[in-house]
């Protein structure tokens, strides 16, 4: 498990909550509506409750409290795949320079569009190995795509 991002939510908010359901690796049905991918079986929903971790001496003493809760659910087939972040009840309000500062680094999870799709012909007049360069390893027809959404106290403001 990757524990360098919780750490650091842990100083963004009070309480994190993460929502998994892994792809069941099958394409989505042609004519689809939606190009999101289907969730399998089963996912992962867990809470990590910072205010109760730190009343405890050390983390040892995190496993017989409530402090982190991790069930499996069953998504009977009708969640989209993928793993949603929530940072509740933030520690503290930002400044417009720290909120922006934030986007800013933020922006950096997702590849540019200018280098992700296709390259126009008028930019390279030769005949390319490739349409566009490949990102993921799942076709962009299944919905392989990665954003991130803000919101609440988070959202960037309207003239960001």
């Amino acid at each position: 498990m990757l524990v360098g991002p919780w750490i650091a939510a842990h100083k963004l908010a009070t309480l994190l909550e993460i929502t998994s359901a892994r792809w069941d690796d099958k394409a989505p049905s042609r004519g689809a509506r939606s190009a999101s991918l289907q969730a399998g079986q089963y996912g992962l929903e867990a809470v990590i409750n910072w205010n109760e971790i730190e009343k405890k001496a050390t983390l040892d003493d995190v496993a017989s409290t409530d402090a982190i809760v991790v069930t499996e659910t069953s998504n009977g087939g009708k969640l989209s795949a993928g793993t949603t972040v929530t940072l509740r009840h933030l520690r503290r309000a930002w400044s417009r320079r720290e909120h922006g500062r934030f986007l800013e680094e933020l922006q950096a999870f997702e590849a540019p569009k200018a280098i992700t799709g296709a390259i126009p012909s008028r930019v390279v007049h030769a005949k390319l190995l490739f349409h566009e360069p490949k990102i993921r390893d799942i076709q962009h027809s299944f919905g392989s795509s990665f954003h991130v959404r803000l919101e609440g106290e988070l959202a960037p403001p309207e003239d960001y």
